[in-house]
This record gives C-alpha cells, structure tokens and sequence, in this order.
C-alpha cells in the first residue's frame, strides 16, 4: 500500500472515531475497520461519476466527490510537507558527507547550510551531526549522547533521525535541565515539535495621536526605538469596541444594545477573567463560555447577531477596540493599516534569557546493535519571539 493511502486511512479513521462519539456509540476496532473497509482509499477522481446532458443533478453525490477530494488534497498536502522536511535533513547529510575531505571550503559550505534553514517553515538548523556519535548500549536501549544544547525561549524544537537499523517509529529525544526532562519524538513521525520553556520580555508603549491627526498606512509612531528582530503587536481604542467597524465607547458596567445583522468585535489586554451577559444568544461567537478566569495575554472576543440584542461586559483588562499593523524597519516603528480608534497600546516582545539543557540523547528503543547506522541527526528550532 502507497504512503499517501495510508495516511489517507489514519485520516478517515479519526473522522469515523469523532463520528461514532458524536452519536454516543464507542468506536471499537472492529466497528471503525468495517467503515474503513467501505472507503475507497485510491484517489477520490476515481470514484467520480460523469452527469449525462439533462439528467438531474444529485447534489448529495456532487457534495459528497466534493468532499472526498478536500480529504485528498488535505493528505497530499501534509505527506508532501513531510517528505520535503525529511529530504532537507537527508540532502544536507549527503552535502556534509560529500565534503569532509575539502576542509578549505567548510566555512564556505556552512554558511550556505546556515542560509537555507533559517529560510525554511521550521526555522534554524540549531544541531545537525552525522559522525563521532556517543553511543551506549542498555538492556533494550541504545542511547546516543548529543551533549548540551542552549536554545531561545519559549521557541519550538523539531527533531531528526536517519539510519538504518532502528524505527522511528521507536525513537525518542531527550531534553534534560535538571530533574526536568522534555521529550519529542521525530518530526517525521507525527510533526510532534518540544516546546520550550523560559520567559520572554514584554515591554509596554502607550501612544496617543494629536485629536487632529488622521492615521494612514505607513505612519511612524515617534519616541520608539524598534529593533527587527524584536516582534510588535499593537492595539487601539482604549475602553472601546468595534460595533461594524466602527468604535463605540463602553462602560463595563453599563449594557450596550445593537441591531440584529450586528458584529461586535474588542480585545482583551492583561485580563484573567471575563464574562457578558446576553439578552439572546449571539448567531456566532468565537468563545465557548460566557464567564472565564483563564483568559490568554491577549483575547479577541467577537460575535454577531441575528436579532436585537443587549450586553454587558465585566473583565480585569483593558479593553481595546481593534488590533492594529505595525513593522519595524530601520530602527522606526511604522503603522501599516488605517485607525479607527485612538490611545494606542504597543507591545514590544523581547528575547529572554536562552535556555540551556544540560544533555540532549537519542534513545532507540529495540534497535538492530549488530546493523545499526546513523547516518544524521538534527535538531531545528522555530521562534516564537516575533508576534
């Protein structure tokens, strides 16, 4: 069987197991293989049948080919992303592999390898080895010792293997600080990644525009001293919220009625708790609950209404009424779409402290001892200081 089908087949079977639950029926594996086997796990092109001129259309069956080519295209794309990070950290072995012997051009080569990393969707390359591994044979393990590893904060790791000998599917990396160790198998297995953890700075820059002043694209905001490779995150409108796009103000304490066909959209700023009473239930929202005291750094709360509605707000936070673009550039800070609101609020994202494991291992579970050859090992690293 192709990769493409398999994945196809742990695709549908998540879906029939939410199925099952959603009708409150325990999806056994006799039950879920009985519904797979009815799935035609070849390309969905396949099972399309032409419509003869003038004949009815079944829009049940045009939806239904609809759909099973949106579950094609949806395997295709994740097996193509796999293979194509997989191949990066093959290609790259081969590279070094290549020129070892040519010392005179090594620094000349790394370069170039760090150049294409640190352009890829899984950042940069933070360790990669394919010679003079430590390994250590225990019982059913065989440990191979990486050494320390020093890493940005709150950034997320991913993790690669190739060789021969072992599975991947029975490998596992090791992230020891102390008595605390984070583990992560290999990307190509389940695009698991390792978060990591420390603290990254927030600086706060509050900044009014003259009442005059109208804010259009590529505005610089004065007495900011930016820095590219700090993130920006920025938000207007103090006290308001966007009732259609335009800002009203609001009293916490106060009840705010709105037309049906109405979209109500604000932001919380260093708030834990939050909740609204409604006189009707809105036709969406983006929130589960009506009351929480687990609110992130920044929560976006919208909804809309079909119908005439009143609410109330209560939070620990700032309210603001919309989020705003800003970039960096030059060591200025620049707005980049038009305000609606005023009394703005940046927030600066600063590199904290790296973090630094004191052992990273590889461990192989039941590996081939006598067979075994590991032809690479890398570990990336994608940031998440940039907001």
């Amino acid at each position: 069987m192709y990769d493409d089908q398999l994945k196809k087949i742990n695709e549908y079977r998540v879906i029939i197991k939410q199925k099952l639950l959603q009708q409150d029926q325990y999806p056994t594996t006799p039950i879920v293989n009985s519904l797979l086997d009815k799935i035609d796990m070849r390309y969905s092109l396949l099972e399309h049948v032409f419509i003869a001129k003038g004949a009815d259309l079944d829009l049940n069956r045009f939806n239904y080919e609809l759909y099973c080519l949106y579950r094609d295209l949806v395997v295709l794309f994740e097996l193509a992303y796999d293979l194509e990070s997989k191949k990066f950290v093959e290609l790259e072995a081969f590279v070094n592999g290549y020129l070892k012997s040519l010392e005179s051009l090594a620094d000349t080569c790394e370069q170039k390898a760090n150049l294409q990393t640190e352009t890829t969707s899984l950042g940069k390359m933070v360790l990669f080895m394919n010679t003079g591994f430590d390994i250590e044979f225990k019982d059913d393990k065989t440990i191979i010792n990486l050494g320390a590893l020093e890493v940005e904060a709150q950034s997320k790791l991913s993790c690669f293997i190739d060789g021969l000998g072992f599975n991947q599917d029975s490998a596992a990396f090791k992230f020891k600080q102390g008595d605390t160790v984070l583990s992560c198998s290999p990307y190509s297995v389940n695009s698991d990644f390792a978060q990591v953890g420390g603290e990254v700075e927030v600086v706060e820059h509050k900044y009014t525009p003259d009442k005059d002043s109208r804010i259009w694209t590529n505005f610089k905001i004065p007495d900011i001293t930016a820095n590219d490779e700090y993130g920006y995150e920025a938000y207007a409108g103090k006290n308001q919220i966007l009732i259609n796009s335009s800002s009203t103000v609001i009293d916490k304490d106060v009840s705010i009625s709105v037309p049906a066909e109405t979209t109500v959209r604000f932001y919380i700023y260093k708030g834990k708790t939050f909740s609204i009473d409604m006189s009707v239930a809105p036709a969406t929202k983006n929130f589960e609950e009506y009351e929480t005291t687990s609110l992130p750094d920044v929560a976006k709360v919208e909804f809309t209404t079909d119908q005439y509605t009143s609410f109330s707000i209560q939070t620990d936070g700032e309210i603001y009424a919309e989020k705003i673009q800003v970039e960096a550039k030059n060591d200025e800070l620049f707005v980049t779409s038009i305000l609606e609101s005023r009394d703005m609020i940046i927030l600066e994202t600063i590199p904290g402290k790296p973090v630094k494991f004191d052992d990273v291992q590889v461990i192989l579970y039941n590996a081939a001892q006598d067979t075994l050859d590991i032809s690479s090992i890398a570990i990336k690293q994608l940031t998440n200081v940039k907001r």
